[in-house]
């Protein structure tokens, strides 16, 4: 799943996870580091999918402007 957090700025600075959780009991396995997908700011992730080397978000900017990003999977790293 993915994940966010924010903190306060002017505009508020949100970032993004991706979370790994255990089919049974839902524990979390594995996360990421956090990361933003364009710039510090307003972005929500409104959805995301994977193929074979990307991961495809489709993100909102400032609650508006929605646009599809896709990331290469070696560019998001799992702590």
């Amino acid at each position: 799943g993915v994940v966010h957090f924010s903190e306060e700025h002017g505009p508020r600075h949100y970032y993004h996870m991706l979370v790994l959780l255990d089919k049974t009991t839902f524990a979390p396995i594995r996360y990421t580091q956090p990361f933003c997908f364009e710039k510090l700011g307003i972005e929500f992730c409104i959805g995301f999918t994977q193929q074979s080397n990307e991961y495809i978000f489709w993100i909102s900017r400032h609650d508006r402007d929605p646009v599809t990003i896709r990331v290469n999977k070696t560019a998001i790293q799992w702590v």
